[in-house]
């Protein structure tokens, strides 16, 4: 019956990834995952919608002493039932939630909901406990709930866009706060054009008995990032950050002379060149403080590429980042050489060096690597990924393997 059909989409895999140490230290790493990626809609031609997400994985790492040690690294990263149709009032998401606008958290184990009350305009809330996401039990301890206005102005078809997003939020612990803050997030644009984007959060005071001169109201974090495009081979963007760290019950022990909570700020811009028929390119350079120290950090990189050399199916490309610090310099480039076949197969080799200098005592320490790649298209949604990596130098020295057989849903 097709009105009790549900889309699948998604893949599955199994991976094997090792290390093998060519070091004195002799640290050798295997570990054997699998990974799934599954997107059912229209559950049974139902209005739900589920997602799930996770790692399953067994490590085994070589110790010092020539010991073996094996160990779990299970991961759950979301487990979503929602029930969002486009043209319902009330719209909700159960289960484990991925960070995203509406939850203020990297996971939640809990439920969102959204009243819709007009077209563009609504309120909503969430409840749960705050997660990571190596934790496969649900019900962590604490809580975590707040509430939200919501105005979102996007239509299809249409290239304007506009979304606001004014969240107050509360995270406790033993009915302690561990922190409570309220939370801004906007963004607006039209089509390629331009684009902005916006975050901002404003912590609450709140102070313990043992430490009553812990945390003040303050604004503790601010993104802002924007970008336009002055033809379809031109495109500037620049961006402002500024963060603080925020006192929580996990380090309100800390002396105070040792909590540093010093305003950090930074500045980026990135050029766009290029199109997809020629050379493309892209810049950036970016600087970064911290509030009564002199010093600022310099990282500034570029990555040139052509998709197409010579019409042959063939990306040519090499990329250069480097970094100036207070504590060390340095930089890191590669040169890259990706050849496309039929049906989907592909063959890549890298190469690539790094150099970091210690400000301190002047120490120099250099790596470099050869890595050759690819992807096997097996047929029947089948396919083969491969890697092999061989690096030397003073951080790292040895071979890594990676494979990945996979199925897309």
């Amino acid at each position: 019956n097709p009105a009790e059909h549900t889309d699948y989409s998604g893949s599955l895999a199994l991976r094997f990834q090792g290390f093998k140490d060519g070091g004195p230290a002799g640290r050798d790493f295997n570990q054997e995952s699998a990974l799934i990626n599954i997107y059912a809609g229209h559950i049974g031609g139902s209005k739900f919608d589920f997602r799930l997400r996770g790692t399953p994985s067994r490590e085994q790492i070589q110790t010092a002493d020539g010991r073996s040690e094996s160990r779990d690294n299970d991961r759950l990263y979301e487990a979503t039932l929602s029930y969002e149709p486009p043209d319902a009032r009330f719209t909700y998401q159960l289960g484990r939630l991925i960070s995203g606008p509406l939850v203020g958290f990297d996971y939640l184990d809990g439920a969102v909901g959204e009243f819709h009350a007009t077209r563009r305009f609504s309120l909503g809330a969430f409840y749960g406990s705050r997660s990571n996401g190596d934790q496969l039990e649900f019900g962590s301890p604490g809580r975590a709930y707040g509430g939200f206005m919501h105005w979102l102005d996007q239509g299809v078809g249409k290239p304007f866009y506009a979304e606001f997003l004014l969240e107050a939020i509360g995270d406790y612990l033993d009915g302690e706060a561990n922190r409570e803050y309220l939370s801004f997030y906007g963004r607006q644009g039209s089509g390629s054009r331009w684009s902005l984007y916006e975050r901002a959060e404003f912590d609450l005071g709140h102070k313990w008995e043992d430490r009553p001169n812990a945390n003040s109201s303050q604004l503790s974090n601010v993104l802002f990032s924007g970008s336009y495009s002055f033809s379809k081979a031109v495109r500037l963007g620049v961006s402002y950050d500024q963060s603080r760290q925020i006192l929580t019950l996990d380090d309100r022990f800390t002396p105070e002379e040792l909590f540093d909570n010093s305003l950090r700020e930074g500045y980026r811009f990135t050029a766009y060149l290029g199109s997809a028929k020629t050379v493309r390119g892209n810049f950036s350079v970016g600087q970064r403080w911290k509030q009564g120290n002199p010093d600022r950090s310099l990282a500034y990189n570029a990555n040139v590429y052509h998709s197409n050399v010579f019409n042959w199916n063939m990306l040519v490309g090499a990329d250069y980042s480097g970094f100036d610090g207070d504590t060390s310099t340095g930089f890191r480039a590669g040169m890259r050489v990706q050849k496309y076949f039929r049906s989907g197969h592909d063959l890549e080799f890298t190469f690539g060096l790094s150099s970091t200098e210690l400000t301190l005592t002047r120490e120099v320490r250099e790596n470099q690597w050869l890595r050759l790649s690819g992807t096997l298209q097996l047929g029947r949604r089948f396919y083969l990924l491969g890697e092999l990596e061989s690096a030397t130098g003073d951080d790292l020295e040895g071979e890594r393997l990676f494979l990945q057989l996979g199925y897309r849903l």
